[in-house]
């Protein structure tokens, strides 16, 4: 699955416009404790610029502290409803346009944090590092965080999902796997000399129809083939009662790198 993020094309970006609001409605906020720890690491901040906003699920949190958030966002229909969420918020100021075209005509603007939430991973370019250090003043911070859902596989019905995914499509099963992210050499290299990583973890349960509309709010599930998205949904609905649960475990992974251009790396 990683591997879509690189060969993103127009038809995945589409999709973000298609889904923007059961996106809003059905993916998964944050913890209390994620927001706790990132104010607990970068203390008092005024800018923050946030990379792919989308419809603004991590960004009330920084708007209620008094940050003045530049939000960038390339989907139209994702933008406009964190527009109609924060539009009473002055520190809110949303663009609609992609990380790379902001970096392109930003010119000299820097801010004391950047944060991405569940979107980093949709940075194509190998310097992305690289571009959001050169982004932030020095001693500021580059907060990143994303949510993955895992299956416990406790119950018939939890073992019977987890089966079908391994018959339809393994590679995208829900189940505890290495965070992969760029290496703390990487971020030396880009100018970060402290970088901080936690994990969160809680406990979050489905009815049948309510998860098959969930993962219908991911973009590499909806970019597999449609054949094998309604095959896997009748195999589902045909195996499962529609009043069983399915419990997962939310993951939160999150990254925090204060900047430090006297940083160097040296191998070990």
């Amino acid at each position: 699955m990683q591997d879509l993020y690189k060969m993103r094309n127009a038809e995945m970006s589409k999709s973000f416009n298609q889904i923007a609001r059961q996106y809003d409605k059905l993916r998964l906020s944050y913890p209390p404790e994620l927001y706790d720890e990132i104010f607990s690491f970068c203390g008092k901040i005024k800018t923050a610029l946030e990379i792919g906003t989308g419809t603004g699920k991590a960004t009330k949190k920084f708007l209620d502290s008094n940050v003045e958030v530049t939000a960038i966002e390339p989907a139209v229909e994702m933008l406009n409803i964190a527009c109609e969420k924060y539009q009473h918020f002055r520190n809110f100021h949303p663009l609609r346009m992609s990380f790379e075209e902001f970096f392109s005509e930003n010119g000299t603007q820097k801010f004391d944090m950047v944060f991405a939430a569940s979107s980093f991973q949709w940075l194509k370019r190998d310097d992305r590092l690289n571009m959001i250090s050169s982004l932030i003043k020095p001693k500021g911070f580059f907060i990143r965080f994303k949510t993955t859902t895992i299956l416990q596989s406790n119950s018939a019905a939890e073992k019977l999902l987890y089966g079908l995914y391994e018959k339809f499509f393994p590679e995208f099963l829900p189940k505890e796997v290495a965070y992969t992210s760029s290496n703390e050499r990487d971020y030396i290299i880009a100018g970060f000399g402290s970088v901080v990583k936690k994990n969160f973890f809680r406990p979050v349960n489905f009815k049948r129809d309510d998860y098959i509309a969930f993962i219908n709010t991911y973009t590499e599930y909806l970019c597999l083939p449609k054949k094998i998205r309604d095959d896997f949904e009748y195999a589902v609905r045909t195996s499962v009662s529609v009043e069983d649960n399915f419990n997962l475990t939310q993951k939160c992974s999150l990254i925090m790198a204060r900047k430090d251009i006297s940083a160097t790396y040296t191998e070990h």
